[in-house]
């Protein structure tokens, strides 16, 4: 996991990651500690949140490996200065393979290899450089590491880091930046000598490199093939042959094949077209159908005999473009047919050709095509990490090849085994936390002393509000380990209902290392929850929600499905949902354009980011569109927002780096998928901004003291923001930051299980998890035992 800062046209350094610094590590545990500094840059041009922090507070992170796990053996070939090649039998040439890939490969990550030609010959500088970044980071968001292939100096990589990936776009266009295929890498890795050569590989190169290093999936835009005109010009892509001789599943756009699987994803029964690169369908019914990213990775771990007879065929899996961006077909074929036109007149042919034709659509087309262009390679690369990710928890335990056979039926997943439980039944409970049971390691800075606990943002939360008074069931899993077994018996001693964790096959205990500084404050961290993205959690969580409960909350652990799963099972019970982000990465996953809007009841009843994760939960949603939709601007409408209430009494009455960093703007605008947003401000405490349903009295005393309140019309009564200052602690009793933000989330939790979503209560609901937060700090446990004194019971 590494942090990422590209540059803007404006040349600011942008956050858009998972961890960035201590500050924003902090903020995602506690309400306490000192703000972070920022530099603002207002001419900024980017979509993200434009910071400069200082040099000395960022922190860099990756994941290690635990020192009894397999590593790649790697010796540097003489020849070569480089330090980091592999020295497998299948990589003894100049192929540098980068860290994170590398421990992916050892750890049985999933990955997705990504191309390169897109942003050396198709995207100019730096908008190549934003297009990667947002491919990248659908990947990692999607729960798999990007592999991202190319040639630098020479040099055939396999990763890049964020600095190498810049320094790569940045020489599209030059002399010395090829479009790299498979007949080009011997000239270009053999000439770094004389001629350091940079390019961006086709899907051709990327597959060759990919499949050498052992990586099965590869998501792009579109399968280059046969090209308008054969056989006068004889032009059939490399793409195609490649395709028919490696060894690499992929979600593909565009359909030209030999010899290879073709399926499209769809639903079964349905008459399914193969996609076109611009619309959904082409005039070409497809021979396979596949459902789901489980489909696709259960095709390539099923053996056949295809390897017996000793064909290595890859597989092909077209991903319509998403809906809202397809062009209509009579419109873009005209564009097409006059792009093919112009470049038979100009003799542009080869791999000049494609590069040429996407250029003139967009001029022919005045930019539409762009939108789409971007979305279809965003949308390949989400289905290309679910695909990776499937085939993870799918692939037999022994080694095998990739192999072909028309799609079957997953095996049943097996039975979870359940925690010893007594006979009684149990009642169903108040609140039902579905997240991450983890064990953490914290250390404390050089000396070092650590200490190895139970925890995890599931846990946590669980805990706390059992601690405040509410029956709290935690729903979790845990691997057949001795780790899972240890955190089995942890559990059973903290007196709080955990008959919704399981022991699971097929994974590994989820782990969370810390390292503290001498004042407690949070330094350095990383994780592995991979665990909780499997499809065993998804199954667990409903389950559990089906057996009844006041109050649901679901962290951000769960892979993309999981959270759909639990979304859907609230909705049709009408059980009150609470999100808790966990991260800026992993707050997306919740997001999509059908999630249920205000006033449904279906709509998810709060969320408690910390302002990073509103920032990035904020331009996640308006980039899939979700601003877009026709129920969302109603409720918008509504709330009847106007600049008296904007400039008046909120710049009047609230903090203003509140309005200036744009956290009640954003808010506001995710409001109607989340009617009540407590945003955790650090050293500035917590904001509240949440929509009245209709049946709320319009009279002040149904309405939170000291609120800021505009009044709507129609759907919404209105919308109301109230601040609510920190509670004040000296650095000198802090501690340890770590679980302060759970602990405040589980409070929280217990006062609406016991107040109900009631508007006049929310201040209640806030003020005492606050107190129950600053208990945490000044413990070295990640919940204190102290918050009982606090509760409600």
């Amino acid at each position: 996991m590494h942090l990422h800062a590209p540059l803007c046209k404006a040349g600011c350094v942008h956050k858009c990651l998972d961890i960035t610094s201590r500050q924003e590590l902090r903020s995602r545990n506690t309400q306490i500690h000192n703000p972070p500094k920022y530099t603002f840059a207002p001419d900024c041009t980017s979509d993200w949140l434009n910071i400069i922090p200082p040099r000395h507070d960022v922190c860099y992170i990756r994941y290690r490996l635990p020192r009894h796990a397999l590593r790649i053996p790697y010796t540097p070939p003489t020849s070569c200065r480089h330090r980091t090649y592999s020295n497998t039998s299948r990589l003894n040439k100049p192929i540098q393979i980068s860290e994170a890939v590398r421990e992916a490969l050892v750890s049985k990550t999933p990955i997705v290899a990504l191309e390169t030609a897109i942003y050396t010959h198709g995207f100019p500088y730096p908008d190549n450089v934003g297009l990667a970044v947002k491919v990248e980071a659908a990947i990692r968001e999607s729960g798999a590491v990007p592999a991202t292939i190319g040639i630098l100096d020479g040099i055939a990589r396999v990763g890049f880091s964020q600095p190498e990936l810049e320094r790569l776009a940045s020489t599209a266009g030059q002399n010395t930046t090829i479009k790299v295929s498979r007949r080009d890498l011997p000239f270009v890795v053999g000439m770094r000598h004389i001629t350091a050569y940079n390019g961006g590989t086709t899907i051709a190169g990327t597959m060759l490199l990919a499949h050498m290093a052992g990586i099965k999936v590869f998501a792009t835009g579109g399968l280059g093939g046969v090209h308008r005109g054969y056989p006068n010009p004889m032009d059939v892509s490399a793409d195609l042959m490649e395709l028919g001789r490696t060894n690499v599943a992929n979600t593909f756009e565009v359909l030209e094949t030999q010899g290879v699987f073709v399926g499209t994803f769809g639903k079964a029964g349905a008459k399914v077209m193969l996609p076109a690169f611009y619309n959904r369908e082409s005039n070409i019914i497809s021979p396979n159908i596949l459902e789901s990213p489980r489909d696709a990775a259960g095709l390539t771990t099923i053996p056949d005999a295809s390897h017996t007879m000793g064909l290595t065929s890859g597989q092909l899996f077209c991903n319509p473009i998403p809906e809202e961006f397809e062009i209509p077909a009579k419109d873009i074929n005209k564009a097409i047919s006059e792009a093919v036109e112009k470049a038979r007149n100009k003799g542009v042919f080869g791999k000049d050709q494609t590069p040429y034709i996407l250029n003139e659509i967009k001029e022919i087309t005045k930019g539409a095509s762009l939108p789409a262009n971007i979305a279809l390679v965003l949308s390949n690369a989400r289905m290309g990490a679910q695909v990776a990710r499937e085939l993870v928890f799918t692939s037999p335990s022994s080694t095998s090849t990739l192999n072909f056979m028309p799609p079957a039926t997953p095996p049943p997943i097996p039975p979870p085994t359940p925690i010893n439980q007594s006979s009684t039944t149990i009642a169903a409970p108040e609140i039902l936390v579905i997240g991450s049971l983890a064990i953490p390691q914290l250390h404390t800075s050089n000396p070092t002393t650590t200490t190895e606990t139970l925890g995890g943002v599931g846990k946590n939360v669980t805990l706390a509000a059992h601690l405040a008074g509410a029956n709290a069931r935690l729903v979790s899993v845990v691997g057949k380990d001795l780790a899972g077994a240890w955190a089995l018996e942890k559990l059973g001693a903290l007196g709080m209902d955990v008959s919704g964790v399981r022991a699971v096959n097929g994974g590994v205990t989820a782990r969370y290392v810390a390292t503290n500084n001498s004042s407690g404050e949070l330094f350095i961290a990383g994780a592995d929850m991979r665990i909780f993205e499997g499809a065993q959690m998804g199954a667990l969580a409903k389950g559990e929600i089906f057996k009844g409960a006041k109050v649901v909350c679901v962290d951000g652990n769960l892979s993309m499905e999981g959270l759909a799963e639990v979304v859907k099972a609230t909705s049709e019970l009408n059980i009150p949902l609470i999100f808790e982000p966990t991260s800026t990465s992993k707050s997306t996953r919740i997001l999509s354009p059908t999630l249920p809007i205000y006033p449904s009841t279906s709509a998810i009843s709060l969320t408690t980011p910390n302002t990073h994760e509103l920032t990035t939960m904020f331009t996640h949603t308006r980039e899939i569109g979700m601003f877009e939709r026709e129920d969302w601007w109603r409720v918008i409408d509504n709330i009847s927002i106007d600049s008296m209430f904007l400039n008046t009494q909120l710049s009047t009455r609230l903090n203003a780096n509140l309005l200036e960093e744009g956290i009640i703007q954003s808010a506001v605008h995710l409001s109607p998928y989340f009617s009540r947003i407590m945003v955790k401000l650090g050293a500035d405490g917590v904001v509240l901004v949440q929509l009245f349903h209709p049946a709320t009295s319009s009279t002040s005393a149904a309405l939170p003291s000291g609120a800021i309140v505009s009044r709507g019309t129609g759907a919404v009564r209105g919308i109301a923001v109230r601040h609510f200052p920190a509670e004040a602690i000296s650095q000198e009793d802090i501690v340890s930051v770590n679980g302060a933000g759970d602990t405040f989330l589980g409070a929280v939790l217990a006062g609406l299980a016991k107040l109900g979503m009631n508007e006049v209560h929310l201040g209640e609901v806030i003020s005492r998890p606050q107190k129950a937060a600053c208990l945490t700090l000044r413990s070295p446990e990640s919940v204190s035992e102290r918050v009982a004194e606090i509760g409600w019971r």
